[in-house]
């Protein structure tokens, strides 16, 4: 597995100016980015997503391109098969957890719950079961995630992203809205799951005890560049 980035956005916001200009190549499959808040690691994730535009843009994941300006390509973000879980894992608050999970496994399913009897309603409903049993959130499937605990939301947004089976995850400050102690077990879940399921994984923090934890090879980035 390897990753191979080049991206850079400029971006000016009341007279200031921020460019991303981000490069670095790795044939690890657990890549760990580190660096402060304003450093542009969400900046960097997003556009590896698919979800900015960029003035220039290359971004690699094992053999697949997804994106290379320098050709043309630029594959949107539902073609990219990449998971993403957010800093505040943006689930859908008039979604109950069996919802948000299944949101995403059919382009314009806008209102889960008025599904049509077909073999792919019956395929997506069984893919969302499966998931809700191996994130132990059968119990709670029904509720909205403001009756969640922080750590049953973390397992929901991540539910979500693994549901359509990426090739990578992408994980942003996983662990920056959890309490120390749910923090600590948030880490051994995600750990045990990233063995089980051997998925490429890059994740973006601002604790070193992620890159301790997680990073087969790390990176530090400030003021929109690699560092090391």
């Amino acid at each position: 597995m390897s990753f191979e980035i080049e991206l850079r956005k400029t971006l000016v916001s009341d007279g200031r100016e921020f460019r991303l200009d981000v490069q670095f190549k790795t044939d690890a499959s657990r890549v760990v980015v580190i660096g402060p808040s304003g450093a542009g690691k969400s900046l960097m994730l997003q556009a590896m997503a698919g979800l900015l535009d960029l003035e220039f843009g290359r971004v690699r994941v094992d053999a697949q391109w997804l994106q290379d300006s320098t050709r043309g390509l630029n594959l949107p973000s539902r073609q990219r098969r990449l998971g993403f879980v957010f800093q505040d894992y943006a689930l859908f608050p008039h979604l109950n957890v069996r919802q948000n999970i299944a949101f995403g496994l059919r382009q314009g399913w806008l209102n889960p719950r008025r599904l049509v009897a077909s073999s792919a309603s019956s395929e997506m409903e069984a893919v969302v079961e499966r998931s809700l049993q191996r994130f132990e959130l059968t119990e709670v499937a029904g509720l909205l995630p403001q009756a969640l605990s922080g750590g049953q939301r973390q397992r929901t947004a991540l539910a979500r992203a693994l549901a359509s089976e990426p090739g990578a995850l992408l994980l942003d400050e996983p662990f920056s809205a959890l309490d120390p102690a749910l923090r600590e077990r948030m880490r051994d879940e995600l750990a045990a799951l990233l063995e089980r399921l051997q998925l490429p994984m890059l994740m973006i923090t601002h604790d070193a005890e992620d890159v301790r934890r997680f990073a087969q090879q790390s990176f530090e980035l400030a003021q929109g560049r690699v560092q090391r």
